[in-house]
């Protein structure tokens, strides 16, 4: 379904004409209102959709404001993205078989608790908000595979989320974060983690066998863990504008990475291990006080690679 409300924004009297029918909440107005869309080719849900999903799907989509987009395709997708919404509208929990929410760009503080009742969820994408927390509820989304969260003002982790046992990318850029918990380690498809412009002081990532991709740039970190090799299949780590001042061996174990981010931070020299680091493609040391004999050194552990001082 695709449903254009920018139409409505320019004819706010039929607006207002169909949201009277569908507040009267009768069968027959109902119907009217979907063959009324339908004919301004706003209405595009099939009829072998179940009726009860439809008529959530209305009444949703007059509790919106009239410049909402709304997106219902093959591949269960409702957006309400850019929508200036300062909470999502009621009857959410009964829409069928919804799998991505795109709720991003809007004044949301919370996610409400139904969330947990979308069952199908894979996506949700609520970045750009002011979410203050993330419903324990989540935990409950069996089959949730990304989260994204960023630019909002997330606090914790909660502990109920270990249950995405599915989860592929999760996204908490630019929150209040002071801490990763340990429970993140219950993550084991995951192949993504943004943590980016949080108040992280210490990194400590363990035992998570698919990750691929490390966000964790503009924190107060200023001590990396030691647990490098459970982390086997890294490519991608971006750890600049930290504080940190030493690299741990086991890095140098991440015999699938090709690019290093470590510029603005306080590191001086780089391990040995480095030498086993062929696939490295990348380097960025720039802003750290090396000297130039480490330097010649880097230089010589990592003849293939670009690196930049």
């Amino acid at each position: 379904m695709l449903i254009k409300h920018e139409y409505f924004s320019k004819k706010p009297e039929e607006y207002q004409k169909l949201k009277q029918l569908v507040e009267t909440n009768e069968e027959a107005n109902l119907r009217l209102t979907i063959q009324i869309l339908q004919s301004f080719g706003l209405w595009t849900l099939t009829t072998r959709s179940n009726w009860e999903s439809q008529k959530v799907f209305l009444r949703l989509l007059f509790d919106l404001p009239p410049q909402t987009r709304y997106y219902w395709s093959s591949t269960s997708v409702l957006d309400w993205s850019f929508a200036r919404l300062s909470e999502l509208p009621n009857g959410l929990s009964n829409t069928d078989y919804v799998q991505v929410l795109d709720v991003r760009h809007n004044q949301l503080s919370f996610l409400p608790i139904e969330l947990n009742k979308l069952s199908y969820l894979q996506s949700l994408i609520a970045y750009k908000n002011q979410i203050q927390w993330i419903p324990e509820g989540l935990g409950d989304i069996y089959n949730l595979k990304i989260i994204n969260l960023g630019n909002n003002l997330i606090q914790e982790i909660p502990e109920s989320l270990k249950e995405c046992a599915y989860l592929r990318i999760l996204n908490l850029y630019a929150n209040q974060i002071y801490f990763l918990p340990d429970f993140i380690s219950h993550f084991k498809n995951l192949l993504e983690l943004n943590v980016s412009y949080n108040h992280l002081g210490r990194l400590s990532l363990a035992h998570l066998p698919r990750l691929r991709r490390l966000f964790a740039v503009g924190n107060h970190i200023t001590q990396l863990s030691n647990y490098w090799d459970t982390l086997p299949k890294l490519e991608k780590i971006h750890l600049h504008h930290n504080q940190i001042s030493q690299i741990p061996e086991s890095m140098g174990k991440l015999h699938f990475l090709r690019e290093l981010h470590l510029y603005h931070n306080q590191i001086t020299e780089l391990p040995a291990s480095f030498k086993n680091l062929k696939r490295l493609e990348h380097l960025t040391l720039q802003k750290n006080p090396i000297s130039d004999a480490e330097k010649a050194k880097i230089k010589r552990l990592l003849p293939h690679t670009k690196i930049e001082f």
